[in-house]
C-alpha cells in the first residue's frame, strides 16, 4: 500500500473530514486529538467496516502509527442486542400480567404498567424484593411465612 494508496482513500466519506482534522492536529499537538477512536473503513471488495484504532506518532519523525481493529460483527451484535431489548421490554409493557424483574441482587430493576395496576406500586415505591414484601405483608410472622 505505501506509496500507492492513500489512508484517505479506504474512509467512507462522513469520516473523512473528521479523521483528516485528526492527523493534521496530531502533527501539531498530540495531546489535541483522541488516540482511540471508531471510523468506519471501506474494504477492498466495497464492504463497510466499524474499525476501533489507536493512533500514536512515531517519536522523532512526523509519522504515525496505527492498529486497526474490526468491530463490526461487535457492533452488529450490540444493534441485535438493543432491538431484541426493545422488543422484550415492548412485551411485557403490554403483557396482561404483572410482572417484575429482580436483579441477582434483590434490586428491582422493572415493572410492568399491569404490575402496577395489580398492586398499585411503582418501581420508585419497591426498589427491592425487601421493600415488596413489607408492604404487600406488613404483619411481620405472615411476611415470613410467605417468604
Amino acid at each position: 500500500m505505501e506509496g500507492k494508496k492513500s489512508w484517505t482513500e479506504f474512509l467512507v466519506k462522513d469520516d473523512l473530514t473528521r479523521m483528516q482534522e485528526y492527523h493534521r492536529l496530531r502533527r501539531v499537538d498530540p495531546e489535541a486529538v483522541p488516540r482511540n477512536y471508531e471510523f468506519q473503513f471501506v474494504d477492498r471488495n466495497g464492504h463497510i467496516r466499524d474499525i476501533f484504532t489507536t493512533v500514536a506518532m512515531i517519536p522523532g519523525t512526523m509519522k504515525t502509527v496505527a492498529s486497526l481493529l474490526d468491530v463490526t460483527g461487535h457492533k452488529r451484535m450490540e444493534e441485535e442486542l438493543k432491538k431484541e431489548r426493545e422488543t422484550f421490554f415492548t412485551v411485557l409493557k403490554n403483557y396482561p400480567h404483572g410482572v417484575a424483574l429482580v436483579d441477582r441482587n434483590g434490586i428491582n430493576q422493572y415493572v410492568n404498567p399491569e404490575f402496577t395496576k395489580i398492586t398499585g406500586y411503582t418501581i420508585e415505591d419497591i426498589p427491592t424484593g425487601r421493600d415488596w414484601f413489607q408492604k404487600a405483608y406488613p404483619i411481620p410472622e405472615y411476611r415470613e411465612k410467605v417468604i
